[in-house]
């Protein structure tokens, strides 16, 4: 299986961490030529650091169907790392 390279011009976001593998991502823009739209959210599989330019595998699951499965490789400014306090009910 090929896993499609998708690359997007965005802005850095230096002010976060870099991802690590399972940890849930938000995608910062929509991708063109796929389903995946700004601020769907992702895991990440597998990373590539040892690059100039660091890449992230991310599995997305479909808002309508979560059998319907895509992996995209993505930069780093092309996602941000989810603070999993937003996970937790607001008291």
């Amino acid at each position: 299986m090929s896993i499609p390279f998708v690359q997007a011009s965005l802005s850095a976001n230096t002010s976060a961490r870099l991802p690590h593998v399972d940890d849930r991502v938000r995608l910062l823009k929509s991708v063109p030529n796929t389903s995946l739209c700004r601020g769907q959210i992702g895991v990440v599989c597998s990373t590539w650091p040892d690059r100039s330019r660091p890449m992230f595998e991310v599995e997305f699951h479909s808002v309508d169907d979560d059998s319907d499965v895509s992996r995209r490789l993505l930069t780093a400014e092309q996602i941000e790392v989810e603070d999993p306090r937003d996970d937790q009910p607001h008291q």
